[in-house]
């Protein structure tokens, strides 16, 4: 996995999506072995560019409210879907619902949790990293302004006393 990921790391297009996609391939320690990865230079001597993690993620008061309204983004982390011809969303939808359960869909790649706590704690671990940028995408439906209120009161600023200088 990581060999693929060194190629995907040195391309331009490519580094905004290399680290979630290890971590949700399973990759229980990219995020000890992929930022050292990502800052040498590629086989083709290419100097790194900046490294870019992206993570989606929802917040709802209710687990079952917030998997309903995120549901739909559980085809994304299935590789398949980015490499094979399946283009029907029925399709994709089927696959990911066959092949991922609810709590991988939350906790493994996503930030999909009621738990405040765990959106920091997850936030942290990426922020440990210490990437050039942590793009965050919200994801559910459940409740966009209570999620944005939540980040606002509760999230940014647990974030904000251990990583000051990369919170904006």
């Amino acid at each position: 996995r990581l060999a693929a990921v060194d190629r995907v790391a040195h391309q331009p297009s490519g580094a905004n999506r290399m680290v979630d996609r290890a971590e949700q391939a399973g990759h229980r320690h990219a995020e000890r072995e992929l930022p050292g990865r990502l800052r040498e230079p590629g086989r083709d001597g290419r100097e790194p560019g900046p490294v870019i993690l992206q993570v989606g993620f929802a917040w709802a008061q209710s687990e079952q409210e917030l998997l309903a309204g995120a549901r739909r983004w559980k085809p994304t982390q299935l590789p398949e879907v980015y490499r094979d011809d399946i283009h029907d969303p029925a399709e994709m939808q089927r696959l990911a619902d066959e092949r991922i359960s609810d709590e991988q869909f939350a906790h493994e790649g996503f930030i999909v949790s009621s738990d405040v706590e765990e959106h920091v704690r997850r936030l942290r671990a990426l922020a440990d990293m210490q990437p050039s940028v942590i793009c965050t995408q919200l994801i559910g439906q459940a409740d966009p302004m209570g999620t944005i209120r939540v980040y606002g009161e509760r999230v940014l600023p647990a974030l904000r006393e251990r990583h000051a200088e990369a919170v904006r």
